[in-house]
């Protein structure tokens, strides 16, 4: 009987707060087959409490998850950056209208487009011959012909194969490190494009074209020879140059204390500027010509 009463008092309490919580209408069935009518047996009743918490606990747990992933979702997305969301719309339709309006003052925006280069997920523009147009089309926006662009990009592929196997082959020989560092795609592209059309190649794929001068150290041969921070590295000793690797490799060829010329781009001019064979004393880099 105390068993009973316990029961009893526990059902009563159950559906009082149940009836608290959704302001005093009836209990609704979650299926025809529950009922909460007063005189059913104890055992119907307690059965249906029990599945309705269960219910309720289901139901909170999906919630969670929902918002868990929601919130995932919201942290991949750039926000905070001055876009302005019209009302009504989600991160992905916010980040549509930004890359839509080009507005290049938004931080925003150079971020999506570095992240999603192809284009927003789930908008099309991911299958592969939508890829290789656009890219065609950046290389002939850069100076290359449709023909040649094309041929680029089947020809990108052959040489990293080819690459891979030169290096294969050089590690089963015990080739020397130097040596398999210097079988590169870069290289092999370079020789079979010709300094011109390789440096559209670069322009086209958004890779920098000039090394950049940020500094210059003090007493050494650039500051004599009258580099300046902002100076573009275009050229050494006759030879084209595209990045700091290739302009410190020629510094170290010919004759110490030799002069030689270094070709700079200052305030859109190309000028001509003299120092000794060497450590120039800069330090640089390239500049993103997608992003210029």
């Amino acid at each position: 009987m105390k068993i009973a009463a316990f029961l009893l008092a526990g059902i009563g309490l159950g559906f009082a707060v149940a009836y608290w919580q959704i302001g005093g209408e009836p209990v609704a069935d979650w299926d025809s087959g529950f009922s909460s009518e007063e005189g059913a047996p104890i055992e119907r009743r307690l059965s249906e409490l029990e599945t309705s918490l269960a219910l309720e606990r289901y139901e909170r747990r999906a919630l969670a998850e929902e918002f868990a992933a929601l919130q995932a979702s919201l942290a991949e997305q750039p926000q905070n950056d001055g876009d302005q969301a019209e009302p009504g719309q989600n991160p992905r339709q916010r980040i549509a209208a930004l890359l839509e309006s080009g507005d290049e003052d938004n931080p925003a925006l150079n971020r999506i487009r570095e992240r999603f280069p192809d284009g927003l997920p789930g908008q099309g523009g991911f299958d592969a011959s939508s890829r290789e147009q656009r890219q065609i089309n950046r290389f002939v926006e850069a100076g290359l012909t449709t023909d040649r662009a094309q041929w680029i990009l089947q020809r990108e592929d052959e040489i990293a194969m080819e690459v891979l196997q030169a290096r294969y082959e050089a590690t089963q020989n015990d080739a020397p490190a130097e040596e398999i560092a210097n079988l590169n795609s870069q290289s092999l592209m370079r020789a079979e494009l010709g300094d011109a059309d390789y440096e559209k190649y670069l322009a086209g794929s958004g890779r920098p074209t000039t090394i950049n001068v940020r500094e210059v150290l003090t007493n050494s041969p650039a500051q004599a020879a009258g580099l300046a921070p902002g100076d573009q590295i275009v050229g050494y000793d006759g030879k084209r140059v595209f990045d700091m690797n290739e302009l410190t490799g020629l510094t170290y060829e010919g004759q110490q204390g030799d002069t030689v010329p270094i070709n700079v781009i200052r305030d859109g001019q190309e000028i001509q500027l003299y120092v000794e064979r060497g450590p120039i004393g800069v330090s640089g880099g390239g500049r993103s010509t997608r992003r210029r």
